[in-house]
């Protein structure tokens, strides 16, 4: 578990393999496998950790092939930069973000302001942080299309607004896209979506009933 930033960065190897931090640098490894990099990356958010100032467009390319190109400067290079940190995502800094709501393949958020707790005071308003953001989508299953600029700029605002954040990978031709039901025990939340290419890889059987099985990194 990634208890604090300098636990984080005493050494690589507390790190997951595919990933390099350097001088609060976090790095992709250019040929590591998506799948492995996706494994990554759920490896940090599960362990209450998050991407501090996160470059979500590069984060997609490398572990969906989605999204913009990289940018010149890092394309063809062995390591791929992403972001400047990884943080503590602490339980009070958690339950400011809410659930999702899914409506045809869009995930829905209410943005509004947010108050934090401080013992023997009044409580006093929070801001959202973009990385805590994606890492919150991602334990509640949205882990591909979040629009970036849309999420930035209502948490910059601070003003009330339920905006679609984020949209799932059309599926691939012979693939369905489909939204499952898994049970969540941390919390009281069971609906969850699976984003990445499918929420299900589904083939059809003889008989043209469908046999479903998850698809890689739900």
């Amino acid at each position: 578990m990634f208890h604090d930033a300098s636990a984080a960065g005493q050494s690589t190897g507390e790190l997951p393999s595919s990933l390099v931090q350097r001088e609060d640098e976090i790095y992709f490894k250019a040929d590591a496998p998506a799948a492995l990099l996706q494994a990554a990356v759920n490896q940090v958010y599960l362990s209450s950790a998050y991407f501090s100032g996160l470059d979500y467009g590069v984060f997609l390319r490398a572990l969906y092939n989605a999204g913009p190109e990289l940018p010149d400067g890092i394309k063809g290079q062995p390591l791929l930069r992403f972001a400047d940190n990884i943080l503590p995502f602490n339980p009070d800094r958690r339950d400011l973000y809410k659930s999702v709501r899914i409506v045809n393949g869009e995930a829905e958020y209410y943005f509004e302001p947010v108050f934090v707790e401080v013992e023997g005071q009044a409580a006093q308003q929070a801001q959202l942080d973009f990385g805590e953001f994606v890492a919150d989508m991602w334990v509640k299953g949205i882990r591909f299309g979040i629009d970036a600029p849309v999420v930035k700029e209502a948490i910059a605002s601070g003003k009330p607004v339920r905006l679609v954040v984020a949209r799932k990978l059309p599926p691939a031709p012979g693939r369905d896209a489909a939204i499952v039901e898994v049970s969540e025990t941390s919390t009281a939340r069971t609906r969850r979506a699976c984003w990445p290419m499918a929420a299900s890889i589904c083939t059809l059987s003889r008989t043209a009933s469908r046999r479903c099985r998850p698809a890689p990194g739900c």
